[in-house]
């Protein structure tokens, strides 16, 4: 009996000391496990923060180029940071950009982090000059709609004594028809008379007030006085730096004039209504009604300027729109009855209106 019961005690000694030796086990396992560095969630990256750290600015496209005078759209940008996520919202954008005069600008972005550290990332964009290269012959296309458009005009325009120019403003196309065939201009001049007069910042208001009489409704009245208070020499010198030389002028002060001249004429004009202080000024006074064969509905209007004598009608003008183009149509078309000259010219510009459509989805 004794022997049994030092068995027993032997036995739960044993199990004591084996349960005991487990448990010191455990517990000295805890105690000195090292922490970890694997991420316990593998769909989550743990970042790490450093003082030093940047955010980061991607551009969409490369640098730009506009025409001059056209509106900038700004492509966009993304902005991010390894621990404050989407920046997006807080780039800051500075630009010198001025689209009225030609050359290169920059467009700055700047975004910063929460540790203050900043990211600085610019895009160039260059303005270029409008009307820099034009040839004033008809551009070159391989696009068969408007080859078809222009074999179309060619054909109508054979039918009458006319000369017609095109020049669409956002890229240069050009057409022309009897580009230097000479006709006389008759009250066309008025337009240099009205540009002189704005680009030379002369405000005497009778000045002023005769040149709204000139282009608004013909004047010519109105045209002698400023011929007289200008100096018709200047206005031939004028007339050259432009490009446009006057020729074959008589003694009321009226000249020859051609399509290249013409095209001339309107560009400047246009140059001048989108860059001078008071263009609008100068651009109200050829929005009218009077005599604008070139309109086609209320929709599709002009600023224009015609002449008329004899046999002689012209018209030419801008079409200022999202799709801008300058059109002049020479005529001698008033030589037959009725008001011809009327539906040749209406005609004329609806045809070119059609080509500019075509243009500029090209």
């Amino acid at each position: 009996m004794q022997k049994l019961k030092k068995a027993i005690i032997y036995i739960i000694t044993i199990n004591v000391i084996i349960i005991l030796l487990f448990l010191l086990v455990i517990l000295n396992t805890n105690l000195y496990k090292k922490p970890s560095l694997e991420n316990t969630n593998p769909e989550v990256e743990t970042p790490i923060e450093t003082e030093d750290h940047k955010p980061n600015i991607i551009l969409k496209g490369d640098d730009i180029t506009l025409n001059q005078f056209a509106s900038y759209n700004e492509p966009g940008f993304t902005a991010t940071d390894q621990i404050d996520g989407d920046l997006t919202a807080k780039v800051a954008i500075k630009s010198n950009l001025d689209n009225k005069t030609p050359g290169t600008y920059q467009i700055t972005y700047t975004v910063e982090n929460s540790n203050h550290n900043k990211t600085e990332v610019s895009r160039n964009v260059t303005v270029k000059p409008l009307f820099a290269n034009l040839t004033y012959e008809t551009t070159k296309t391989d696009n068969e709609q408007i080859k078809s458009k222009l074999t179309e005009l060619d054909n109508y325009l054979k039918k009458y004594h006319v000369s017609v120019g095109y020049i669409n403003i956002n890229n240069d196309f050009t057409y022309t028809y009897n580009l230097n065939q000479e006709y006389f201009g008759a009250s066309l001049i008025k337009t240099l008379d009205a540009m002189y007069v704005y680009e030379n910042k002369i405000t005497d208001e009778q000045m002023i007030n005769n040149v709204k009489k000139a282009i608004t409704v013909s004047d010519n009245n109105a045209h002698q006085y400023l011929v007289k208070n200008i100096g018709f020499t200047k206005l031939k010198e004028y007339a050259n730096q432009i490009g446009a030389p006057l020729t074959t002028c008589n003694s009321l002060h009226f000249c020859n004039t051609n399509v290249k001249s013409q095209l001339k004429f309107l560009t400047h004009l246009y140059l001048l209504i989108n860059t001078l202080d008071n263009g609008e000024e100068l651009a109200s006074y050829f929005n009218n009604d009077y005599a604008n064969y070139l309109n086609l509905d209320s929709n599709i209007t002009f600023l224009h300027k015609y002449g008329l004598t004899d046999a002689y009608y012209h018209d030419v003008g801008i079409y200022n729109s999202d799709n801008p183009y300058i059109i002049v149509i020479l005529t001698k078309e008033r030589k037959n009855t009725g008001d011809n000259h009327v539906k040749v010219v209406n005609s004329i510009s609806s045809k070119i209106y059609e080509l500019n459509q075509l243009v500029s989805k090209a």
